[in-house]
């Protein structure tokens, strides 16, 4: 499966929705990224754990920012 049948197929299912972009949205995503890999390197050195779920909902939120 291509990732153009993968998208269409699953646009189709309903699990995707196709959004228009919104740069005040970008910006509030970016800003949010960065907050979240602050509090997780503040977090490091009490609950490494928690540190690294806190990065990786950063890096999702980034990864979303530029999508």
């Amino acid at each position: 499966m291509t990732y153009n049948q993968f998208i269409q197929d699953y646009l189709k299912k309903g699990m995707l929705k196709k959004q228009k972009t919104d740069f005040n949205a970008v910006e509030k995503l970016i800003l949010r990224a960065l907050k979240d890999l602050d509090v997780a390197k503040a977090n490091l050195n009490i609950d490494e754990g928690i540190a690294f779920t806190i990065a990786y909902l950063g890096m999702l939120r980034a990864g979303r920012a530029l999508t």
